[in-house]
């Protein structure tokens, strides 16, 4: 963003509270340029002109203006930042999304309380409570494969003679699976139906076999 140029004039000799009080004696009506330039000079000793005093105004004007903005959105990225936190804590929301709502919050809070759009805001929130489900959900089901993997592997540490007979025994390879996981998980094991293994298929005998 391109700075503003200010224009120098001799009141900028003053202190801040004498700048402070310049302005709001010369900036009240009805005190006029020429009135404000006799009481400069009869209060600080200063000679001006209308002309100045009228550019040292307009520059303290629109300081005064871009100082307030400032401050408006400080205080809107604050208030942005507070809400996206505590809605992160209330629904157990990662970084990222927290992050996503403040920045939707802020950018409505820089509208006019008019034009906001709490719906959008909304739709921002469930986007995040859904990524949120989406990611617990993934974290549950690899906490359940890996409990799955554990026992699994608990147990063939405490079977490992009987899988090795199983496996140095007759029969083709699928029922080697099948004893071996009777062995591990008992008969009809829970959940065994919708299991991957379960869609293997025995090879069908050749014909004339």
């Amino acid at each position: 963003m391109l700075e503003r140029k200010k224009k120098r004039t001799n009141l900028d000799v003053l202190d801040p509270l004498d700048q402070e009080l310049v302005f709001s004696h010369c900036n009240t009506a009805p005190v006029t340029l020429v009135k404000g330039c006799e009481w400069i000079k009869r209060t600080y000793n200063i000679e001006t002109s209308p002309t100045r005093l009228s550019a040292w105004l307009q520059n303290q004007r629109a300081e005064k203006s871009e100082g307030a903005r400032l401050q408006q959105i400080r205080e809107e990225s604050a208030k942005a930042t507070l809400i996206g936190k505590v809605l992160a804590v209330a629904l157990d929301l990662n970084e990222v999304n927290s992050r996503m709502i403040q920045q939707a919050v802020f950018q409505e809070l820089q509208k006019e309380p008019e034009e906001r759009n709490e719906k959008r805001l909304v739709a921002y929130m469930d986007l995040a409570i859904k990524s949120r489900a989406q990611e617990v959900k993934e974290k549950t089901v690899a906490l359940q494969a890996r409990r799955l993997y554990f026992n699994a592997s608990k147990e063939a540490l405490k079977c490992a003679a009987e899988l090795q007979e199983i496996n140095k025994g007759d029969g083709d390879e699928m029922e080697k699976i099948e004893k071996a996981m009777v062995v591990l998980f008992g008969e009809d094991p829970e959940g065994f139906e919708s299991s991957p293994q379960s869609e293997i298929q025995k090879p069908k005998p050749e014909e004339g076999a």
